[in-house]
This record gives C-alpha cells, structure tokens and sequence, in this order.
C-alpha cells in the first residue's frame, strides 16, 4: 500500500517563505513604521546603535529631557526581539550592518517566526489534520500587522501560544521540565515589555488554565500525581528560578524613585483611577469587531480581521464541533476577555481583585488576546467542516447550519459589493461607523482604498458562499482538491489583508532618508537648540543636525507623539514639542520653578502637558534659565566657586530673584563632603549679580551615551567647578585625574564637580552593575529561547505529528 505524503512540512515552511517574503519585502521597499511602533524603533536603534558604536549597553539618554536613565524602557524594552538577545551577547558586529531597518525588520521576523511555532505546535494539540493548521497559523500570522502597534498587537502575546503548548505537554507527559519551561517562557513574555502589561498577560494565561482544569480535573491530578515519580530536574529549576528572580529585580529596579511621571492618565505611581481604567482610550465595544465583516482595519492600536471564512467557520465549530471540551477553553477565556474589554462588571471585577490589574489602562486593547481565541476557534470550524460533516456526518440540521453559514457569507457580499459602487453610501456608513478611529480615514484615503477593500472583500464572500452549498455535491475524489483551494483563498485573503494594512500604515523613505538609519556615533553638541513650534504644528530648526531630515518623512511627526524622537535623531533640544512621559525629578523641579508655580517636594501632575506648556510662551523663558540649561552659554561651563546651598526651597527663591543673572553657580553638598562657600549673609542678595563663570575652554575626548570625557586646564587660579548642563542622578560618578570625586547637584536639575589647578581630565560615567548583569542574564536566557524556538521548528520539519492528514 502506497504510503500517504505528510504534507505538514511544506505547509509550515510555506508560512514561514510568506513571513520571509513580506520582511524582505518592506526591507527593499525602504518602508517606515509609524505611530507606537515608531517608539519600539527609537529604541532599538539606540540600543544598537551604542552597541555598534560605542561598544557599551546604554544606561542613560542625554539628548531626552535633558538626559534620563534609560529605565528599562529604552535598554531592555529597546532590545525585546530575541535576536537583540544575540546582539546584546556578541552584536559588536552591528557596525558592519548595512541599515538598521534590516535590523528591525530581521527581529520582529524571528519573533514571528517564534511565534508561528508555538500558534503551529499548539495547533497539534487541538487539531487532527495539517491543513487546518495552516489554516489557523495563515489567521494568526497575517491578522498580526505590527507596522503601527508592534507592541499590543505582537509583542505582547507572541509566546502565549508555546507557553499552551508546554502546558498541555505537561498534561500528556507530565515532566517537571514543562512546568519549568513555562515559567521562564511567561517570564520571557513579560521581559522587554511594558510592567502594565503584566496584569493583562497574566489574567489571559491564568483563566485558559482554570478553564481547562475545570473542564479536565481528573486530567489535572493525574497529571501531578505522577510527578512524584518523575526524577526532579535541579538544572531546570534552577535556571528558571534565577529567572523569576532577576525578572523581580527588573520590575525592582525599574520603580527609579528619581523620575517624575508624567503619564496621562497615571498617578505617580503609576496606578489608574477605576474611572480612567474603564474610559481611556475610548472604548469602542462591540464596534470594535466591526472589522471581522469589512475586511480593513480602521483601528491604529489593533488588527482583527481574521480573513471572512473564519467568522462563519468559528459559528460552525462553536455549535456543531465534536471536540468541544477541547475548545471550550478557549471559547471560556475569550468570553471573559470580551466582557472585560466592553468595561461591564467584570473590568470592575478584575480591577479590584487581580494584581496589579490598577496599573493596566486602555481596555480595548485586549482585543488582540481575544483575537487570538478566536483563530482557533475558527480551526474547529474548518475541522468540523471539512473532515467531519461533509464526510461522515450529513444530518438536515447540520447540512442546514452550514447553507445558513453560506447564506450569511453571501448576505455580507451583497452589502460591500453595494457599498464597493455607491461611494456616497459607503462615505456616510464609514464617517458613522468609523468616526473615533479618524486617522486613516479621510477623504483623500477614501475613494481609493475602501472602494477597493469593499470590492475585494465582495469577490471573496461570493466565492465562499458558493463554494460552500457545492461541497455536499462534491465527489469525493475532488475533496483533497476543494480543501486545497479554500486553503490558497484563505491565504491570498490574508495575507493581501496584511500587505494592504502594512502598505496604509507606513511610508517609504527617499535614499538620503533612508542612509541616516546607518548606525552613527552619537555626536556631542556644546549647547541646547531651540524648536519653534508653528501654527501648524511644524519644526522651525536652528540646528546643523543632518539628521533632522527625517522630520520631513511623511506621517514621521504625525504619528509620532513621544520625545523619544529626540534621542533617535541626537537632537538635543530645550524641550520637545510632543509627549514627555518621563523626566528626571530634579529637571522636572527647575522648570516648575521657572514656571513660577509654588515649589513642592513632590510634583503629581494629572495632565500629560507638553514640555513647552511648562515653560510658558517661548519669547519669555527667563535668560537665566537659559544659561542653566545650556542654552545661551555652553552646557560644559567654569565657575571660580560654587555655593553651598542643600535648602532647594532658598535656592528656589535665589534662582527667580530679579537680580539672578545665571552666572552664579549654587550646588548641594556630595558624597565627599568637600568644603564649599557658604552662602554670603547678605540680605540685600547683591552676591546674586554676580559673574563668578570663567571662559576656559573645555576639550571634549571622548562621548557615549554613558559616559563623557573632557579635559579643562585650570592654569591662574587654585580650584574651580566644572558644571555640566545635564540631568543629575545619584548613580553618576566621576574621576579627575583618575582620582574618584564627588558629583554634586548643581543648581537643582544638573551636576558639577570640583577641579585643582592645572590639568584636569574629568571623567563622568554613569554607573548601574545590576542594570548591567540583567540585561546579559536576560540575554543569555532570550538566546536558550532562539536555540529553542530553532529546536521546535525543526521538530514540525522533520519529525511532524504522527496524527497528522491533509
């Protein structure tokens, strides 16, 4: 007897060709991401880009907000590809690559690539025959357009389905070393994400197992009570425990207590009133899946679009599969999600009693996790259509369930084929229906783009409502083919979905555009620029930035809302025109007091104001703010003396006083304790008018991102002060003449260090070991996860599922 070909191979390394293709694809076609994913790109060029060239992880950001730590968010967050994990370990190769936007688009693939096994081995678990994995691989694969929201719409699940997938191994073949996998795969999941993230993450992973342990409790204890029996695997347990434990230290460490939030929405915290966890973001509802039946996504955040077959197929499998205990799981945890995401009584719930859920905002963007139930829910569907129904089970009420799923199919392709021809019609449905999700909805966009998506979309659910009432005709040795080409439909409708949303949310870049992605030394600019910010929401630039070219790509600054921006293009402005989520505490403090508010303590703002809002009208920001920020005078300056002045609330009055001219030099006492001037007992304040700064010059040897290097000859004098117009934080250290010193706040925001007479080599390096040792703890773990994820993909290649058919 002829043996059957096991076609499983070839259908997932046809998946893997098409992921290839499209990265190739927006790679050669010099095509830029916009809006959030706009942020996840800034930092991993920056991350890269220091690696590359400065041959260091960066730990601090000069050129944002007067310089900042990097808290994770642009050292970890700007590396969380799996590939980066390798970069980290050996990447100081980066500089011979030719662009960094094949950089980029090489991780997010291999994260892909990742996620394809884990969507592809779950898929095994659930399903008897190869073609509905690919059909439910082909949903999860291209409904994930990462072009505009890498983050919720990957990033932040792209492990969940291997994570399944080692529980259900776990189940089968109860193993300590799956429990252990788990573990680290959810703490990898976490890692290099957002902390708020963790509440939605965990919420999702905990009710699909309740669910399923509800459903199979005696599968559950048998499961554990042959663990006893199991020898215990130490290494496994102890690699995975030191993971939970760094990524403990990372959550830790990244509570830094000398940054201000300034999160919309946030309390200083960063926790979220139940009125802003229910409401921010605008919560569309049931709208939201308005997208399952027009086949384009309006949304910026999310796609969910999971091509038209798969909507009447889930129907099919929810009410007339066989293998329901197996999908009700699934089917349990995304009802949940749904109603949490619609802010009903089980946000509330949830709110109150799952951990750290206070910390997590904007509902509506869990529809990506309930997007990921429902692609398998509709491989139910295809299974119980095509290998059960139409070959075995052919009851009226079944054959009329599946001619109402075509009927339906055929109703929706009369709708869009009317709406694909009568443009009026199609503008006031859209206008109506679409009206909160406006950014890619206009009147230029319209005519072309929707008309074309309707008219498709018709061509497609006409087909499919046909081919639906043939298959009981069918003979049977035409079976295999009708799958075959319900499978390519399938794929064409998909796949073109995804290049048609990645085309709509991107811009090509010109070739001058393009070469500055080429990694660069980040250059140090002596003073801050301004930027004008026009009527029109425009750059007017006064800097020699060559960089800055890029502001001109269409969308850039649109889309792009967060300061951030200045970091990816070394700009190094006074203040950034867009969202300033974060800045340092002692910053945050000398603009208050140049805004002339009453000076606290502490500062809890409750709106996310721009930068600019807090230093008022451009024309009048005060001169002496000017030379303090290393506007007007250079950022590195010398001062003959520094005043001792520890009060901030009398420094504050000394440093808006009119008589303050920015030329005296005001520092609290360092780690050293060195002996400074006291404050004169003046009470006229005369001393204030003073000019104690000295014009010496100041070479600079060496800049990094971490680290700035400079020597200043201080030839007719005994001491002076070097004062550098950049953020103070307690872990900045400094050596002169490699002798370690102390690093003083100088007036409030900066730092400053004393100098002796004669040649100074000043060195300043910011210092964070334990940053440091997680980021390659974390890289080493991401790189046993690439060997792993290579391991498994292997596996379905040349050792597919034994159970597995066409």
């Amino acid at each position: 007897m002829k043996k059957n070909l096991n076609i499983e191979p070839f259908l997932f390394l046809f998946v893997v060709l098409i992921e290839v293709f499209f990265a190739a694809l927006f790679v050669f076609s010099k095509r830029i991401v916009l809006h959030d994913s706009l942020l996840n790109f800034f930092s991993q060029y920056y991350f890269y880009n220091s690696i590359a060239m400065h041959k260091e992880i960066p730990l601090w950001v000069p050129y944002m907000t007067h310089g900042i730590p990097s808290a994770w968010r642009y050292a970890l967050q700007g590396g969380n590809t799996l590939l980066t994990d390798v970069f980290t370990l050996g990447g100081f190769f980066l500089n011979k690559v030719v662009n960094f936007l094949i950089l980029y688009r090489l991780g997010i693939l291999f994260n892909k690539l990742f996620f394809l096994v884990g969507v592809w081995l779950l898929s095994q678990k659930y399903y008897r025959h190869s073609s509905t994995r690919f059909f439910v691989a082909a949903c999860c694969m291209a409904s994930t357009v990462v072009e505009t929201q890498v983050n919720w719409n990957f990033l932040a699940f792209y492990a969940i389905p291997l994570l399944f997938y080692f529980f259900h191994q776990f189940l089968e073949s109860p193993k300590w070393r799956y429990i252990f996998l788990g573990i680290n795969l959810f703490c990898l999941q976490i890692t290099g994400n957002y902390s708020p993230y963790i509440p939605i993450i965990s919420l999702f992973v905990f009710l699909y197992i309740v669910f399923y342990g509800f459903l199979h409790p005696a599968e559950i204890r048998s499961a554990f009570s042959q663990l006893k029996r199991q020898r215990f695997p130490w290494l496994f347990f102890a690699w995975t425990s030191s993971v939970v434990l760094a990524l403990g230290c990372l959550l830790y460490f990244a509570k830094d207590p000398n940054l201000v939030s300034m999160i919309f929405g946030r309390q200083q915290d960063g926790s979220v009133s139940l009125q802003t966890f229910l409401t921010y973001g605008g919560n569309s509802g049931l709208r939201l899946w308005k997208e399952l039946f027009f086949g384009f996504s309006p949304a910026i955040d999310h796609t969910v679009f999971i091509g038209f077959l798969s909507l009447p197929l889930m129907l099919i499998g929810i009410f007339l599969s066989n293998d329901k205990k197996k999908m009700l799981p699934l089917l349990g945890t995304g009802i949940v999600f749904l109603l949490f995401s619609l802010s009903t009584f089980v946000s509330v719930f949830f709110y109150y009693v799952w951990p750290l859920m206070k910390f997590y905002r904007h509902l509506a963007l869990s529809a990506p996790f309930i997007k990921l139930c429902l692609c398998f829910l509709a491989g139910f569907g295809f299974e119980t259509l095509f290998f059960d129904l139409i070959r075995r089970e052919r009851s009226l009420a079944k054959i009329m369930t599946v001619s109402l799923s075509g009927a339906m199919m055929f109703s929706l392709a009369l709708l869009l084929s009317k709406l694909a021809v009568q443009i009026p019609l199609a503008e006031k449905m859209i206008s109506k229906m679409f009206l909160e999700e406006s950014m890619f909805i206009n009147d230029t966009v319209l005519p072309s783009f929707f008309t074309k998506a309707f008219f498709l979309g018709s061509i497609f659910l006409f087909v499919y409502s046909i081919a639906f009432f043939c298959l009981f005709i069918l003979p049977k040795k035409w079976f295999k083919f009708a799958i075959g080409v319900f499978l390519l439909m399938h794929a064409v409708n998909m796949w073109g979905y995804a290049y048609s949303e990645g085309i709509r949310r991107t811009f090509p870049l010109n070739s001058v555009q393009y070469n500055f992605l080429r990694f660069k030394k980040m250059p140090f600019y002596p003073r801050r620029q301004f930027v004008k910010h026009s009527v029109n929401g425009t750059y007017s630039l006064r800097s020699n930035n060559e960089r800055n070219i890029l502001l001109n790509v269409r969308g850039l600054l649109t889309y792009s809302r967060d300061n951030s921006l200045d970091a990816f293009l070394f700009n190094d402005f006074l203040f950034h025109l867009f969202r300033t989520d974060v800045l340092e505490k002692p910053v945050d403090k000398l603009i208050e007091i140049y805004h002339k508010t009453p000076f606290q303590n502490t500062f809890l703002y409750q709106k996310n104001l721009q930068m600019v809002e807090f230093l008022g009208a451009i024309e009048n920001i005060p001169v002496p703010y000017l030379k303090i920020a290393g506007v007007s005078q250079d950022k590195l300056q010398v001062f003959s003396t520094a005043y001792d002045c520890s009060d901030e609330k009398k420094l504050a009055a000394y440093l808006v006083d009119e008589k303050y001219q920015g030329s005296v030099l005001f520092v609290s006492k360092g780690p050293q304790g060195n002996s400074l001037e006291k404050v004169p007992n003046d009470n006229s304040g005369s001393f204030l008018s003073g000019d104690n700064r000295v014009y010496i010059p100041c070479e600079i040897v060496s800049f990094s991102p971490n680290t700035l290097e400079v020597i200043v000859d201080i030839i007719d004098r005994p001491s002076a002060w070097l004062y550098y117009s950049d953020a103070w934080h307690p872990f900045w250290k400094a050596t002169v003449n490699d002798k370690s010193v102390g690093v003083y706040k100088a007036d409030i925001a900066y730092k400053a260090v004393p100098l002796v007479k004669g040649m100074n080599r000043v060195k300043f390096y910011y210092e964070d070991n334990k940053t440091v040792f997680l980021q390659f703890f974390f890289a080493l773990n991401g790189l046993f996860w690439v060997g792993m994820g290579l391991y498994l993909a292997g596996r379905i290649c040349f050792n597919p599922c034994k159970n597995s058919s066409a």
